[in-house]
């Protein structure tokens, strides 16, 4: 951290059941350890730098992630639960969503088709009401429409289903 702006331990899949499926050899508390180390890392330096004037900066400009998006059946939704505990519980700056691209006919890869670039882009637009304007999860999907809306930006889906707020 002292060597580098940003950290990064990346999530790879949303899911601990697409983790077993894909990753097998990776596991959420195995993502999770470094996570919250970086997490306490930036927390200790900027009590360091309070008490001494000449503490080097730690990771300065935080710690982000990247999950892979498309290759299992995780919901829109999953994701960006995933997304807004990583920010409350590890103080992430940025999770970067990666849409699959098939690249090869290993049959222990899924053969799904590539993720529309259409389908990231709104995974941004609703993180950015994450970070931003402070939106949950909970505001923007649910159990019941598990999936953004292709037609509309999660903004503007969120006014049209509110329309009593204006």
């Amino acid at each position: 951290g002292a060597l580098s702006d940003r950290l990064s331990v990346n999530m790879e899949l949303p899911s601990e059941q697409s983790l077993a499926m894909l990753a097998p050899d990776k596991t959420r508390k195995a993502i999770f350890r470094p996570m919250a180390q970086i997490r306490n890392g930036i927390k200790e330096n900027t009590t360091d730098l309070v008490k001494y004037n000449h503490t080097p900066d730690f990771a300065p400009a935080g710690q982000s992630t990247q999950m892979i998006i498309g290759a299992t059946a995780d919901t829109d939704y999953q994701i960006i639960r995933l997304a807004q505990g990583l920010y409350n519980k590890y103080e992430l700056k940025r999770v970067f969503y990666s849409g699959y691209i098939p690249i090869s006919t290993n049959a222990l890869l899924p053969q799904n088709q590539a993720v529309p670039k259409l389908r990231e882009h709104r995974l941004y637009q609703a993180d950015w009401l994450l970070r931003f304007y402070g939106f949950s999860a909970d505001e923007i999907l649910s159990e019941k429409h598990p999936n953004l809306d292709p037609n509309l930006d999660p903004k503007c889906n969120w006014a049209i289903n509110h329309l009593e707020l204006f």
